[in-house]
């Protein structure tokens, strides 16, 4: 941020677009928090039957299985892989026609966070992509001066 004066001897106060972001993201008006969350369907047991649930997840952590740029005999290359889930959390669950009480929702969900092959499912299933492009909306979206 900079103090400058204009020929009329005017004060005035000129910054960056990441400077404004981030007064905006101290004051409150942009929420850069953008929760990246999707459902995924899985079977799972409650109370010894099969129920096809649906399961809310927040993904906390995005990971890329690029190498980025290479060069192979003689040859220069840009590998930029492609993003996939590497965390995430589990909202709650939901398992149409039965209600869950609390606790038994709390075991599920720890049971799932244990559960590799329902990790695999969210690496799967979730496009992190997709995700992080309809997640970002801000509660105001300034007029950004020019750099």
């Amino acid at each position: 941020m900079k103090l400058e004066k204009t020929t009329s001897g005017v004060k005035k106060i000129t910054m960056s677009k990441a400077e404004w972001l981030n007064i905006g993201k101290q004051a409150g008006w942009i929420s850069r928090k953008a929760s990246m969350t999707a459902t995924v369907n899985y079977e799972i047991v409650y109370l010894g039957d099969p129920w096809d649930a649906t399961v809310s997840i927040v993904v906390t952590k995005v990971g890329n299985d690029g190498i980025g740029p290479y060069e192979f005999w003689g040859a220069r290359g840009f590998d930029k892989g492609s993003n996939y889930v590497e965390e995430f959390e589990i909202e709650n669950i939901e398992i149409p026609g039965l209600e869950l009480s609390a606790e038994d929702e709390a075991r599920i969900i720890n049971d799932l966070k244990n559960n590799e092959a329902f990790a695999e499912r969210v690496r799967e299933s979730v496009d992190v992509d997709e995700l992080a492009r309809d997640s970002y909306e801000p509660d105001y979206e300034p007029d950004y001066p020019e750099d």
